[in-house]
């Protein structure tokens, strides 16, 4: 695996935040690095210690890969902030990993340190999204360690950090490895699956496993369309992977219930303005124009529909088995009211 420069690290670790949905507010160029983040809903502030993820070295076994920690004696707290304690592994042919180890375990550190997660480990979070291991402490206690794709660290941050990495009850060691055993690309996780996991631990655990399976779904969508949305064409970073008939009303996971849309005409179609019939032309709704028209709100939609290339194909993924379904696209339209657009 290549070792990054520190100031690489620091880049994995925003880029890894803006792809769960945050807004970078501040990050410090001083490791430890101060950052602090925000959606609109909630901030973080955070301070992060990064190392690469390397194999142990010689007479290791394989799979056996580690943080070697430089420049620090100690781990630091502070109230106002949680405590991340990162690896980076640049996988071959794969991409990148981050693991978050328990910092609260790891407070001094003795000569020479390093703290080892597995290959496998890395490799399960590569292809599922997350995965998990254990690590064993005194009194039958343990540290779970978690490693994600980046477009998780922010679910990790809000969801799984509070309650297996933060201050509180000590985590038993039958917990951790109940953890370890579940399988994040389920669509839902039953109580058969969290029998033994704390109350608490259950809700977290089902909303990680939720958003995985969302941003899985996404990151499908994404690849087979290139990155380019099917609307306007633009790629640039600035586009999603939506549903088109949403999981609540009955939609699945399929990527071919899946359209790669830009941030702007994702919003617009999410919100009705925009729609796509079963043959894949693009339709605008008619009776928005008229309301928001009436509403002295409508400046700029003639330029937007142009660009928007209402009338024309969208653009199709390269693999047309993976081209949306017409039943898709016509169930989306009917929700909608079909009878609103043209």
């Amino acid at each position: 695996m290549p070792r990054l420069a520190k100031a690489r690290l620091r880049q994995v670790v925003l880029d890894a935040l803006e792809a769960s949905g945050y807004a970078i507010e501040y990050a410090g160029a001083v490791h430890p690095f101060e950052i602090s983040v925000r959606t609109s809903l909630r901030e973080e502030r955070l301070l992060v210690y990064a190392w690469n993820i390397t194999h142990g070295g010689k007479g290791r076994s394989a799979d056996e890969y580690r943080i070697q920690i430089t420049g620090v004696s100690h781990i630091s707290f502070q109230k106002e902030r949680k405590t991340l304690l990162l690896g980076v592994a640049e996988l071959p042919e794969s991409g990148t990993v981050i693991a978050a180890f328990d910092a609260r375990s790891h407070k001094n550190f003795g000569s020479s340190p390093s703290i080892q997660v597995q290959a496998p480990t890395l490799l399960k979070a590569e292809l599922d999204g997350l995965a998990s291991e254990t690590k064993e402490l005194a009194g039958g206690h343990a540290e779970i360690v978690f490693a994600f794709r980046p477009e998780n660290l922010g679910q990790f941050i809000e969801t799984l950090y509070p309650v297996y990495h933060s201050a509180g009850s000590p985590l038993a060691t039958t917990e951790a490895i109940k953890v370890n055993k579940l399988d994040f690309s389920k669509p839902n996780l039953d109580a058969n699956d969290l029998t033994g996991v704390a109350a608490n631990r259950k809700k977290a655990l089902r909303t990680v496993a939720r958003w995985v399976r969302d941003q899985n779904f996404r990151r499908n969508v994404m690849h087979v369309y290139g990155y380019r949305c099917a609307i306007c064409g633009l790629q640039a970073k600035l586009v999603h992977g939506s549903h088109i008939v949403p999981v609540a009303s009955g939609g699945t996971d399929e990527t071919v219930n899946g359209l790669c849309l830009c941030v702007l005409h994702h919003e617009a179609y999410d919100r009705g303005l925009l729609a796509i019939d079963a043959t894949g032309r693009i339709l605008r709704n008619t009776a928005m124009v008229t309301a928001l028209t009436k509403a002295s709100l409508s400046s700029g939609l003639d330029a937007f529909f142009k660009v928007a290339r209402v009338g024309q194909m969208i653009h199709l993924p390269a693999d047309a088995k993976y081209a949306p379904r017409p039943d898709f696209l016509k169930k989306n339209l009917v929700i909608k009211g079909a009878t609103n657009f043209a």
